[in-house]
């Protein structure tokens, strides 16, 4: 049977503690078996080499290379010592863009799309959001202005997912909003908007599926004591006739080693396999 592992992951690459926590970032990518397409959002470029070292015949897509085509020198500079989104894969790519390029360079919503039909009998197209975030003890103006930006690359998200009329499709990535309550940004959701996209934790978890949790993991109340976030921010949604998802599980829920207080990264990550449908093909 056909499958597709899709794992979706904000590595706090630039974060605190990264050079303790690198080892058991990669460790998690091959934990529960070999993934076919990695999303990553805040991830540096010493991560993605780490990770391409270990799957060196996979394709990589990053934002900074959107900016080196562009020849956006600022971009370019900040992202040197920064973290950004990426998507890696075993299929090449045979369109990528960022249709949504945030104020913030490491932010921002790319779709690309996967030549892979002579391999699963399609070409999927895949996209990485990560929406405007970064609230911590901020006043309430600045937090609603931030909600109303999110909703507004929702919209761009949305716009663009109409274009794709519907074809085997799966949107991935940390959207910086609760997916368990109907918060302002909920109803912009893409599996809100359209009828044919599904929530895959929703669909087959009975469960929260939290992804920032103070209460689960050490490493968020160590770099953040008073924000308290019990959240499910990180989701995979998928559409179209030819996909079929069969698990979903949180990774990088453990310490980095026993009875450490750091975690991987301040995100849980979701690992996830889809089912090919051949008889729709």
């Amino acid at each position: 049977m056909k499958k597709i592992n899709v794992i979706n992951y904000n590595v706090y690459g630039n974060g605190i503690y990264k050079n303790e926590r690198q080892p058991s970032i990669i460790s998690e990518l091959t934990k529960n078996g070999i993934p076919d397409i990695i999303c990553l959002q805040e991830v540096t470029c010493k991560q993605i080499n780490n990770i391409l070292n270990l799957f060196p015949n996979y394709y990589k897509y990053t934002k900074m290379q959107y900016y080196i085509q562009n020849k956006n020198d600022n971009a370019i500079e900040s992202l040197k010592n920064d973290s950004y989104i990426a998507i890696i894969s075993k299929w090449d790519f045979i369109e990528k863009s960022i249709i949504c390029d945030d104020d913030r360079y490491y932010d921002g919503i790319m779709r690309v799309v996967f030549n892979s039909l002579n391999d699963i009998g399609f070409n999927l197209i895949f996209y990485n959001v990560h929406t405007i975030g970064g609230t911590y003890l901020l006043d309430k103006n600045t937090i609603n202005q931030k909600k109303e930006k999110r909703i507004n690359e929702l919209k761009i998200l949305n716009k663009s997912i109409k274009n794709d009329n519907m074809s085997n499709i799966i949107i991935a990535g940390d959207f910086n909003y609760d997916s368990n309550i109907n918060c302002l940004e909920h109803p912009y959701s893409p599996e809100n908007q359209f009828k044919n996209l599904y929530d895959v934790w929703y669909l087959l978890q009975n469960n929260e599926g939290l992804t920032e949790s103070t209460n689960l993991n050490s490493f968020r109340k160590l770099i953040k004591p008073k924000q308290n976030k019990e959240a499910r921010y990180d989701k995979i949604i998928y559409g179209g006739n030819n996909l079929q998802p069969n698990t979903i599980k949180i990774i990088g829920n453990n310490p980095i080693s026993e009875n450490s207080l750091i975690y991987p990264s301040d995100h849980f990550g979701l690992f996830c396999v889809f089912i090919l449908n051949k008889q729709k093909l």
